[in-house]
């Protein structure tokens, strides 16, 4: 039998963590991130494996619609400064929680 995965989200901001807490660490509102089931995963191997934990993943937990790139209105994220101004303007604004950025330079640089 499959096992269910479980994710937790805030239903004020949608920050998204592994384990339940009382208190959402980015919003700081209380009581607000409830339990989200997500697809359970499968016994495939190889190719169709990795399609379906691609469709059922975590970052698709919440949303099953297809959107056009130009639908996302990345304006509405919450973000926060790095102190750095150039930094953040390259960031678009700042860091957004849950974000994962790959800085790269030259070696020694």
């Amino acid at each position: 039998m499959a096992k269910q995965k479980t994710a937790y989200v805030c239903i004020e901001c949608g920050a998204e963590y592994s384990k339940w807490q009382g208190q959402c660490s980015a919003c700081k509102e209380w009581n607000s991130v409830q339990e989200i089931r997500l697809g359970a995963s499968s016994g495939a191997s190889g190719r169709n494996a990795s399609l379906s934990s691609a469709r059922s993943g975590f970052a698709g937990g919440l949303s099953k619609q297809v959107q056009d790139l130009s639908e996302i209105n990345l304006q509405d994220l919450p973000r926060f400064s790095t102190t750095f101004n150039e930094f953040d303007r390259v960031l678009g604004g700042g860091l957004v929680p849950g974000s994962a950025i790959l800085i790269g330079g030259n070696p020694g640089a």
